[in-house]
């Protein structure tokens, strides 16, 4: 237990502010801006843009739904229905950034959960 004087610890508010710091941290890095650049590039081009949120739509749809057995041709048949969308140039460009943002924002909430430990035993069968 910390030996901390009770009101310096940091309180909800001290918590949210020192969150909002790290977004703008993030917002501030070379990869959030490629994301950005590349989003409004996609966004300018309609229905591309629009095709590819359906391909998105319909693969978490797919993902949360599909059993096993049926996940992978029904994945196939979805990249091939989103075949002339998914080769875009300006589409890789803004899948390969928001996946560099993503993985950005993965390690850190992966540093927060290692460091922050909570009693998770009930999830282990």
């Amino acid at each position: 237990m910390s030996m901390e004087h009770p009101d310096t610890r940091p309180d909800l508010d001290a918590i949210q502010a020192k969150t909002r710091e790290l977004s703008k941290m993030i917002c501030r890095t070379a990869a959030f801006e490629n994301y950005t650049r590349s989003l409004e590039t996609l966004k300018s081009m309609e229905e591309i843009y629009t095709r590819l949120n359906s391909f998105r739509k319909e693969s978490m749809e797919l993902q949360l739904s599909a059993g096993e057995d049926e996940y992978y041709n029904r994945m196939e048949n979805l990249y091939k229905k989103y075949e002339d969308v998914l080769a875009e140039p300006v589409v890789h460009r803004f899948l390969s950034a928001e996946q560099q943002v993503l993985k950005i924002m993965r390690t850190v909430y992966d540093q927060l959960a290692d460091r922050i430990s909570l009693d998770m035993t009930h999830m282990n069968p």
